[in-house]
């Protein structure tokens, strides 16, 4: 008889003890392992914000990158909006674009503006499961090669007195990024002011005629 209790005791506080080793495994995972852990998902870290492009018609491009983290274990998520001003709210949602790149169109000529909401979600948390942070607006431009410029300063005509210092006639013109490289420009001329004269240069610029400048030496 003694035996059978001393058996009965013995699986009872087998049976006690495992019950305490399973509550004390509960309270004391973290939240990867499947425990609450009060409060709300952190909002992710942005380390870099997508940067603008200038791009050629038809050029290869990695396109627009946004570069986050979560510092409480959560998943990050991605969804990229286009505008048309340098917002980033009120943006169209694109379809399909759900990662950390977005990959830029440059099969015709235009420009847009895109950002991206970055989601942290945490499964593991008590509060609100998710918080999202939204990039900078990136500017994307995709030009033509044949391109004109565009002037943003004309050529100006003047009356100089003979020997007087004769400041340059210029011209200024105005092209994108890149683009201001392959431009063969002749945007300014210089003249003496030695003899009378009557000069009417005329400036060109890729394919476009700036106005004749009238500069006339006095005696």
């Amino acid at each position: 008889m003694k035996k059978v209790i001393s058996i009965i005791l013995i699986v009872a506080l087998c049976f006690a003890l495992t019950l305490a080793a399973t509550a004390c495994g509960d309270s004391g995972s973290g939240g990867s392992g499947g425990d609450v852990v009060k409060g709300d998902a952190a909002q992710p870290v942005i380390t870099a914000q997508p940067f603008d492009l200038l791009l050629r018609k038809n050029e290869s491009t990695k396109g627009l990158e946004v570069k986050a983290y979560s510092d409480d274990g959560g998943s990050l998520s991605y969804k990229w909006y286009t505008n048309t001003s340098e917002s980033n709210t009120g943006g169209t949602p694109i379809d399909g674009e759900t990662s950390s790149i977005l990959e830029i169109d440059t099969s015709t000529t235009y420009t847009a503006y895109y950002y991206c909401v970055v989601t942290n979600t945490n499964e593991f948390v008590s509060g609100n499961k998710t918080a999202s942070v939204i990039t900078e607006a990136a500017r994307v431009k995709v030009y033509s090669e044949t391109e004109a410029p565009r002037i943003n300063l004309q050529p100006e005509g003047a009356d100089y007195v003979i020997g007087a210092q004769l400041q340059a006639a210029a011209a200024n013109s105005l092209i994108s990024g890149s683009a201001r490289n392959r431009v063969n420009t002749k945007s300014r001329l210089k003249f003496r002011t030695l003899r009378k004269a009557s000069l009417f240069p005329t400036f060109r610029n890729a394919e476009i005629h700036i106005i004749s400048a009238n500069l006339r030496i006095l005696t």
